[in-house]
């Protein structure tokens, strides 16, 4: 903005007045028009300081836009003035609190996003605010009877210590000790034979329920039946098998549980290939 200059023709008593209408187009600091530039109804151009013959003033165009300086023009030089100031304003970020104008811009204290739990990882969206994500880090459950604690789904947990893998057992353990009990229960269970049914446990050992007895196919004749085969549910043994189901290869009568010979070649059974394994005990 530029210092007020008459440029037009007042009449003699006018002119006195027009002159006192000063510095920024107007007492009041005003910009006379606002014509971007381009001459206005009076002919001049903006920014050019004058007054308009009708006396009509517009607002000054001192404004950068920035919510965080107060702008005004300056009489006595015509030209804008932005200082800065300290007001509230908004930085637009959720991860700030408290923000204020300082030195020209708005900005704020960071948020502390911490919820006190070490299996999430706490960061901060601009957008959203405060974000805790479950991790995976190693823990500490606080628990003497599980080993491998470690964070999962935003929680400490671990292996626990005591599980002897048996279905007719209650496993137990003292957190404080770390000290394993296993108590024998009676909880139905599975022989493995399906040729039984009821079976439950007893004394922490799984026992047979009724039925009938299960034969396995001997097809060596060797008096193992195969491991892997289907037993047949009969009263009395079909022709061919035998009660047990031990045999890794029921295709040779040279394998079989307590063999003590062969040792020194291999053999093929299946899908096995070069097997030494002949008394099937892996």
């Amino acid at each position: 903005m530029r210092r007020l200059c008459n440029r037009f023709s007042f009449p003699a008593g006018v002119a006195a007045i027009a002159l006192a209408v000063a510095a920024c187009g107007g007492a009041d600091g005003w910009d006379p028009d606002a014509d971007a530039g381009a001459a206005g109804e009076d002919g001049v151009v903006d920014g050019e300081a004058d007054v308009r013959p009708d006396g009509a003033d517009v607002p000054c165009l001192c404004n950068d836009g920035n919510v965080c300086t107060d702008d005004r023009c300056d009489p006595a030089t015509g030209g804008c003035v932005f200082v800065a100031n300290t007001a509230p304003c908004n930085d637009g970020s959720r991860c700030t609190t408290g923000d204020a104008c300082r030195d020209g811009s708005c900005s704020g204290a960071l948020v502390a996003c911490s919820d006190g739990n070490i299996c999430t990882d706490d960061l901060c969206d601009p957008a959203s605010g405060c974000v805790f994500r479950p991790n995976a880090a190693p823990c500490n459950d606080g628990n003497s009877c599980t080993t491998g604690d470690r964070c999962s789904g935003g929680a400490c947990t671990g292996t626990p210590l005591c599980n002897d893998g048996n279905a007719c057992t209650d496993d137990t353990c003292d957190p404080g000790s770390g000290r394993c009990v296993f108590t024998a229960n009676t909880a139905p269970c599975e022989d493995g034979n399906p040729c039984t049914t009821g079976d439950r446990c007893s004394g922490g050992a799984c026992v047979a329920g009724t039925g009938l007895p299960a034969w396995y196919r001997d097809a060596d004749r060797d008096g193992y039946g195969a491991s892997a085969g289907t037993p047949v549910c009969s009263t009395t043994a079909p022709p061919d098998h035998v009660g047990n189901a031990s045999d890794c290869c029921d295709s040779n009568a040279n394998v079989r549980p307590n063999q003590t010979s062969y040792f020194a070649s291999s053999y093929d059974c299946g899908s096995v290939v070069g097997s030494f394994d002949y008394n099937c005990d892996g």
